[in-house]
């Protein structure tokens, strides 16, 4: 369902995002920048629910950076079979190419497991049958009258998929790539094994590449090849499902791999040679043999925004969904990314990654789920698109959010310690004896607008971790804030406006103190979370989510009682403000 418009100028909100025309099904808003200064966007769109007859494939304009579009155009009609899953690249001679899953035999029932389809068939038939190209030589205004099918090479899962390899099961949602000094094209797809609960059974990952498309005056006669060289795709290293592979790039010529699994975490892999092999499958780190990233069930995209940093869309969190197969693709608001940048190794360049930080969200946590996004760069600014499949919407990302990530990679100049200190409110230091002191007025919730995101942000340097208050203000009604260290070792940071009491717990804390813990409360999409030593709380092994949402109707925190302060408190600041994780981590490198 849309979203209803909130009063609010945060610019993460879903209301602030730009429509790409009104459909009532509309999946996969993919962008190319045309050579005529466009931004074409292909597009799934039906007028049913997802992956009902009449499922087909359009394009569309925009002359204005996404303010208004024109007339779509259909690709493939709404009459024939389906057409699905558009993806389009632009060639250097101009020329745009747009793939997509073709249901070319008019196939209406699949073989599918009785568990989850007790008449032994679905009659969703999106994701099976041909992968073809057409093209278009007027910047996406038409589209070639032929259609010319990829030769896809059977593999394995092919072969022991529910139709014994007669039909072909697969999707793509990720954009194709120019590789080799742009003289060559591969473009992912991911393979199925079979239907049954949580929809696909079993995925994997594989490409199709072409090394003479380009160079031809006629694509009919592009060669293909379907890599990786053996017979069987990227996989998961504990699991049924590998899929939604997403190509990047890289500086060196390697290409980097993301893709979903049930498994609680995104995978990762390298190919040095043009995807003829990968590295082995493996969960994505925030850097080789640091913290696994947890991903559920959902899109997770990179991209290269300029040379040296990446820009990489998640979820942020996960658990293990085998056995609760529809669970896997629930909570994708919000959206947040990451900011990456690549480091040399004696086996090629590899991608480090920032902390997280919030993009996008919407108050409808279930019914809007933010996914398939792609991004353009243009007058040094970045629009990312998006659907939650019945309208598909461009966002500018917010500057703050791009200058952390320039900082992060080295290429802006870095913000200073001071800088960020010199915000504070409040700031004390060698607190020494147990005191008390008066807070400052801090912010009022359900206020955002863009110049000002309510919320707070409170770092301290804690000398002892043994149980007991860290900090507390609260009232007799409860009003107020405190914050504890607790008997399981973790930090609890509440607060109160009298009539709403709101509360998370940080992961475990390190054995060792001192240590620096923050807690940052972001007002807009209604997020506690902890950075502790720089490092942001994911939830590790034992929860699914490191950050917590709080009560929306939470307002006034402002207790009229002085703060009672731990005597364990080495250092103190609050700011008026959430920070961003990015500048909590900058706090922390600068004070080591």
């Amino acid at each position: 369902m849309p979203s209803t418009q909130c009063k609010t100028d945060d610019p993460r909100h879903a209301s602030q995002g730009l429509p790409i025309g009104q459909h009532g099904y509309a999946d996969q808003p993919n962008l190319v920048q045309t050579d005529d200064g466009a931004w074409l966007c292909v597009m799934t769109v039906g007028a049913g629910e997802e992956g009902e007859a009449g499922q087909h494939i359009i394009s569309t304009r925009s002359m204005d950076q996404g303010q208004t579009w024109s007339t779509p155009v259909q690709i493939e009609p709404p009459t024939g079979p389906e057409a699905s899953w558009a993806v389009a690249c632009k060639t250097p001679s101009g020329r745009i190419f747009v793939f997509y899953v073709y249901n070319a035999d008019n196939l209406r029932t699949i073989v599918a497991d009785k568990d989850a389809y007790p008449e032994g068939f679905t009659t969703r038939v999106d994701s099976l049958g041909y992968y073809v190209y057409r093209w278009s030589d007027d910047h996406g205004r038409s589209w070639s009258d032929q259609r010319i099918t990829i030769p896809v090479r059977e593999s394995a899962i092919d072969r022991t998929n529910t139709m014994q390899g007669k039909v072909r099961f697969f999707w793509n949602v990720s954009s194709p790539q120019l590789i080799y000094q742009q003289q060559s094209l591969i473009v992912p797809l991911h393979k199925v094994g079979g239907f049954g609960s949580g929809f696909f059974t079993r995925s994997e990952g594989w490409f199709v590449r072409s090394d003479d498309l380009l160079q031809l005056d006629d694509p009919a006669q592009a060669t293909w090849q379907t890599l990786p060289d053996c017979d069987t795709g990227l996989r998961s290293p504990d699991g049924p499902i590998a899929e939604e592979q997403c190509l990047t790039v890289l500086s060196d010529g390697s290409l980097f791999c993301t893709y979903r699994t049930i498994d609680g975490y995104a995978c990762h892999a390298y190919s040095r040679d043009g995807g003829h092999t990968w590295t082995d499958s493996a969960y994505m780190t925030d850097r080789p043999g640091g913290r696994k990233i947890k991903h559920p069930r959902a899109a997770n995209f990179v991209w290269q925004v300029q040379p040296g940093l990446y820009l990489y869309w998640y979820h942020n969190h996960g658990k293990s969904f085998h056995g609760q197969y529809w669970d896997a693709y629930c909570n994708r608001n919000p959206v947040w990314i990451r900011f990456g940048r690549e480091v040399k190794t004696k086996d090629g360049n590899v991608l480090h990654w920032s902390e997280p930080e919030v993009l996008l969200y919407d108050e409808h946590y279930q019914q809007h789920r933010f996914s398939y996004p792609d991004l353009i760069v243009e007058d040094d600014t970045w629009f990312i698109s998006e659907t939650q499949k019945s309208i598909g919407r461009i966002h500018p990302i917010p500057k703050a959010l791009q200058e952390i990530g320039k900082i992060w990679a080295g290429l802006s100049q870095p913000i200073s310690r001071a800088t960020l200190l010199n915000e504070g409110v409040l700031s004390i230091a060698s607190v020494g004896d147990e005191v008390q002191i008066a807070l400052p007025s801090l912010p009022l919730f359900n206020q955002t607008t863009a110049d000002s995101l309510p919320g707070l942000t409170l770092q301290l340097q804690i000398q002892n971790c043994v149980p007991h208050t860290l900090l507390d203000n609260r009232d007799d009604s409860g009003k107020g804030i405190a914050l504890h260290i607790t008997e399981q070792d973790t930090a609890r940071f509440i607060m109160s406006d009298g009539k709403h009491t709101c509360q998370w717990e940080s992961d475990p804390l390190p054995d060792t103190c001192p240590l620096m813990l923050g807690v940052i409360v972001d007002a807009g999409p209604k997020i506690i979370s902890f950075v502790v030593n720089g490092q942001f709380n994911d939830g590790g092994t034992d929860r699914q989510f490191g950050w917590g949402r709080f009560d929306s109707e939470l307002t006034d925190i402002n207790s009229q009682q002085p703060v009672e302060l731990s005597p364990h408190i080495n250092h103190l600041h609050l700011f008026n403000r959430p920070l961003l994780h990015n500048e909590l981590a900058i706090l922390q490198d600068q004070s080591a």
